[in-house]
């Protein structure tokens, strides 16, 4: 018993040491599932000390169905085909707009995106809200001008209110979700 006892303590230590401490207490973390479906998990923080509190949270499932058409002689490679997200979440503001986007650090994240609109219940939930957007209209995350290029781009939920013609205009992080890992979708 106290073997099991001491591993968990490892692991726990490896998890803040390598993890980093803004997405270790996160229980769920952002995977890519296969080669063209991602499943991430975005959570409340707190604005003062920046940890995950799980206020509010939500479940967005990335799921393509991509075609490239290989270059040849005259034409170059083409990329089409559509993406469906679904989002799931609860903890949010009741009868209230969000927007689910690509924030571009660095502050007021120009060059990200807005990815879609949706609106809560009386819950405060977006029960499945789902959208399918063509492929070539918001790809990739990261782009090339995000410092946070070479690890990952930041998907966030926002009131619709605080994103308008592609950066924040409002700053409230206590009505975000925001990422708990980095993502990359080519």
């Amino acid at each position: 018993m106290k073997r099991w006892f001491g591993l968990i303590a490892i692991a726990l230590v490896l998890s803040f040491v390598i993890g980093g401490t803004a997405y270790a207490a996160v229980a769920q973390v952002s995977k890519q599932v296969s080669s063209d479906t991602w499943t991430l998990y975005l959570t409340s923080r707190d604005s003062t000390t920046w940890q995950p509190t799980n206020i509010a949270k939500a479940t967005v499932t990335i799921k393509g169905n991509i075609r490239t058409t290989l270059p040849t002689a005259e034409t170059p490679a083409v990329v089409t085909g559509k993406y469906i997200i679904t989002i799931r979440s609860k903890g949010l503001q009741p009868y209230a707009y969000y927007s689910l986007i690509y924030y571009a650090d660095p502050w007021d994240g120009t060059g990200g995106h807005k990815i879609m609109d949706f609106r809560t219940t009386v819950q405060g939930q977006a029960v499945r809200a789902i959208a399918t957007i063509d492929v070539n209209s918001w790809l990739p995350i990261p782009c090339a001008t995000d410092a946070n290029a070479a690890i990952g781009g930041k998907l966030w939920i926002v009131p619709s209110s605080d994103y308008a013609d592609g950066h924040m205009i409002e700053w409230n992080p206590d009505s975000y979700l925001f990422e708990t890992a980095l993502v990359n979708i080519p």
